[in-house]
């Protein structure tokens, strides 16, 4: 892990660079699972020193804001990581939850989008998607989306969490609970937890 004083290779000895780039990587990401924004920000700032045009690094950076509900800041990291590299799913995936903090939701749309078109079917961004479009009140497409998240599925909460939002935005209280606590007790909390967070996210101030 590093610290403070982690000592920083030469430039010259590029093997070591690549090395202590993957640790300082490997750090920012379990910094991010547990949740330790101090860390995760530390190391984060000395990454993007070293590394100001990595698009990884870059991404990491808006990673890091976005843990922090820092959006706007979020956004910039992440614009700036798809400037350098323009192909990448992911960062069209954590854009989208810029702009979405951001309510910003056209915007967010579009990138999850972007998202599902380069990495292909994924119920957890669709469901993204779906949230947008209910927000945005387009209800053709809420309906074509809510139809491919309308099947149970197993080994995902997409189809609960669809059905808490419609009945968020419908503003049917007790049955946003019924669903969210389906989903809760079906999938565990660790899964149930991941979802929640966005579902909290799109819904932020729906009230």
């Amino acid at each position: 892990m590093f610290s403070k004083n982690s000592p920083i290779s030469s430039p010259h000895n590029p093997a070591r660079e690549a090395s202590e780039r993957e640790d300082l990587i490997r750090t920012i990401l379990v910094a991010l699972g547990r949740k330790d924004l101090e860390l995760a920000k530390e190391n984060a700032e000395k990454a993007k020193k070293l590394w100001p045009s990595d698009a990884y690094v870059l991404g990491l950076c808006g990673r890091v804001a976005l843990a922090s509900k820092n959006y706007e800041e979020a956004r910039q990291w992440l614009e700036k990581a798809l400037k350098e590299n323009p192909d990448s799913a992911m960062t069209h995936r954590f854009l989208g939850d810029a702009y979405l903090g951001k309510r910003s939701l056209e915007r967010a749309r579009l990138h999850y989008e972007e998202y599902l078109r380069r990495a292909g079917d994924d119920p957890a961004i669709l469901l993204k998607v779906y949230y947008c479009e209910l927000l945005l009140g387009n209800s053709g497409r809420v309906d074509r989306i809510g139809s491919k998240l309308d099947a149970f599925d197993p080994t995902e909460p997409a189809y609960y969490f669809a059905k808490a939002a419609r009945a968020k935005r419908e503003g049917k209280t007790e049955e946003v609970r019924h669903w969210l606590e389906e989903a809760r007790v079906f999938y565990g909390e660790s899964q149930f937890a991941r979802y929640l967070e966005d579902f909290q996210l799109a819904f932020a101030g729906a009230d």
